[in-house]
């Protein structure tokens, strides 16, 4: 390690052109830090709650989006130090994990309640509050870190191509019938003029299907594979209308994204599969 001028400690390495070469710079950057989560593990370093605050609020000082306090149910002191953070008034998100069931709990309750009632969310050291018009859901609060999800998101997806929702879908389920039923793999094949969709197995034979690409697609020819269970999944949640593919090479994930008109814009990645 060596200090720059600044006061900064940074590694070495970030000074040599073959890795200076690969930084991106085109997007926001955005600070993610785990001080107070991880902090404690060095030895000889113990925290107490009042520090915690005081790191918390230096750190969204400088800008730090994202803040992992801990784990409440580690101790009363993680526990404490959350609930001071938490009643902090902090710029940076801090983050909680929900069980599946209470969401789906409280999405049964959104789809009883009327169209305009109200929804209110608390939390405590281990339970959230979830308010629902006249009802009130409690459920406990995990603990653990939520999987890094954007460590999967393609980058630099420069192969994209727009096509109607219902006639892909269409396309993919008539090439599943004849798909190997153990992993229901399928074969897309893109080119500037059209997206064959192919499906093979021994016991049902071969389906092929063209859809033609719109123009304006750029990029070289690409053939990857898909289980077509996963892309059903998707076109059975996605709005009607025209879904953007948007694919990097045969190796990496395939980012999916409804156009239609939606009020949550979201997008849907899905693996490729070796054929």
């Amino acid at each position: 390690m060596s200090e720059r001028k600044d006061g900064i400690w940074v590694s070495e390495l970030n000074a040599r052109p073959e890795i200076r070469a690969r930084f991106r710079r085109a997007g926001p950057v955005r600070f993610y830090d785990t001080t107070l989560r991880d902090g404690e593990q060095t030895v000889g370093v113990v925290l107490d709650p009042e520090q915690k605050l005081q790191i918390a609020r230096q750190l969204d000082a400088l800008g730090v989006g994202r803040i992992e306090a801990g784990f409440p149910r580690v101790s009363a002191e993680d526990a404490e130090a959350i609930r001071l953070i938490l009643a902090a008034g902090l710029k940076a998100e801090v983050r909680v994990l929900v069980p599946r069931k209470a969401m789906a709990e409280v999405s049964r309750l959104l789809g009883e309640a009327e169209a305009k009632a109200a929804v209110e969310f608390a939390r405590d050291d281990s339970h959230l509050f979830f308010r629902v018009g006249g009802k009130l859901l409690i459920s406990r609060l995990l603990t653990g870190q939520f999987p890094n999800y954007e460590a999967v998101l393609p980058r630099e997806a420069n192969r994209q191509v727009v096509l109607d929702r219902d006639t892909v879908a269409a396309a993919v389920r008539r090439a599943e019938l004849v798909a190997d039923q153990r992993n229901h793999a399928i074969r897309f094949a893109l080119t500037a003029e059209q997206v064959e969709i192919s499906a093979s197995s021994s016991e049902y034979g071969e389906a092929h299907e063209d859809l033609a690409v719109p123009p304006g697609f750029k990029g070289a020819p690409l053939e990857i594979g898909f289980n077509a269970a996963y892309l059903l999944d998707f076109f059975g949640a996605a709005a009607n209308g025209p879904v953007s593919f948007e694919f990097k090479d045969e190796q990496s994930a395939c980012q999916l994204r409804p156009l239609g008109e939606e009020e949550i814009k979201y997008r849907y990645v899905i693996m490729p599969m070796r054929l």
